[in-house]
């Protein structure tokens, strides 16, 4: 019974594979449905796909910041940080305020070990908001990191002050 049981699960893990990869050749992009449709393929570790569905969506809409950011999101979930940071920059550059994305880039700099580009980037960000608390506390971690910790008491008493 067990056996018979793995063979029914394994078909029809086949066939959703099938269908997912036909379906991904003429993918049109749904703005509504796209976060279901990449939530599919990230929860089964098949990113390129999940790429690919980014890449329709930017060609059907280039202005859109948040379609970059997300690329970006999933490029670094495979380790592609060159093209992570370039899509943050689109991101950027369509929206200098954008706050997901300067969250993106810094926490990629941070898994890099690039703490002078992640205080840069806090210092971008805090130029956008003065009072936001989340950038100072991370601020006061990467200090913390680099033993700085005059600058890391700095900032996470400024976090704590503008803590909403």
């Amino acid at each position: 019974m067990k056996k018979i049981i793995s063979v029914i699960l394994l078909l029809f893990m086949v066939n959703v594979s099938a269908f997912a990869v036909s379906s991904i050749k003429n993918y049109k992009c749904n703005l509504d449905t796209l976060k279901d449709d990449t939530i599919f393929y990230n929860s089964h570790n098949q990113f390129e796909n999940t790429i690919k569905i980014y890449d329709a969506c930017i060609k059907q809409y280039p202005e859109k910041e948040n379609l970059y950011n997300n690329r970006a999101n999933t490029y670094k979930l495979m380790g592609q940080f060159d093209n992570a940071v370039a899509d943050y920059n689109k991101a950027l550059e369509l929206n200098p305020k954008y706050n997901s994305a300067y969250n993106g880039i810094l926490s990629l700099y941070l898994v890099q070990l690039k703490f002078d580009d992640a205080l840069n980037v806090s210092d971008k960000m805090i130029a956008i908001d003065p009072k936001d608390a989340r950038v100072y506390y991370q601020k006061g971690y990467i200090y913390t990191i680099t033993n700085d910790y005059d600058n890391a008491l700095k900032n996470f008493n400024l976090s704590v002050k503008y803590d909403r």
